[in-house]
């Protein structure tokens, strides 16, 4: 499974920076890029000393029968040594924002990470069981009011897109 996570981190890389960086393009804020951790993946430091962290999940955004209309969020994950599904780190870990990247569009929904922690853990029981991946997923519109959307902001172009 270690190959599974390092080609899906290394995947994801290359956006993480891309949401950093609009952001750190667009305000006061200053992106770390070398700062990363299990419980984030984007580090945004302020002049003023404060700090934002923000979780990225990365969607293709459109398949074979065109543009997706929701977003599809991992809840559970199967781990082998438990041999049982439990819960995605992200419903546990600290960060302060949720981003969302549409690969189609290149754009980042935010959402408030205590909102969305919460509004995805009270659905957990409508979560889809994965066999191929062995993951359990809900589904969730791109800008979800009650999940804690704050704003959507454009991407631009990763490394791999050019």
């Amino acid at each position: 499974m270690k190959d599974l996570f390092d080609r899906l981190s290394t995947a994801a890389r290359p956006f993480e920076i891309a949401v950093g960086q609009a952001i750190a393009n667009n305000t006061k804020w200053n992106y770390i890029e070398d700062k990363t951790s299990m419980d984030y993946d984007v580090y945004l430091q302020h002049p003023n000393g404060n700090h934002i962290t923000i979780e990225v999940k990365v969607h293709e955004g459109q398949g074979r029968m065109g543009k997706y209309d929701t977003a599809c969020l991992e809840i559970l994950e199967y781990q082998y040594r438990y041999d049982a599904y439990v819960d995605s780190h992200w419903l546990s870990s600290p960060f302060k924002v949720m981003a969302h990247v549409d690969k189609s569009t290149m754009t980042a929904h935010l959402y408030n990470g205590e909102k969305i922690r919460h509004w995805a853990s009270v659905r957990k029981h409508n979560a889809r069981y994965s066999k191929r991946v062995k993951t359990a997923n809900i589904t969730m519109p791109w800008r979800c009011e009650e999940a804690g959307y704050l704003l959507s902001i454009c991407l631009e172009k990763t490394n791999r897109d050019q």
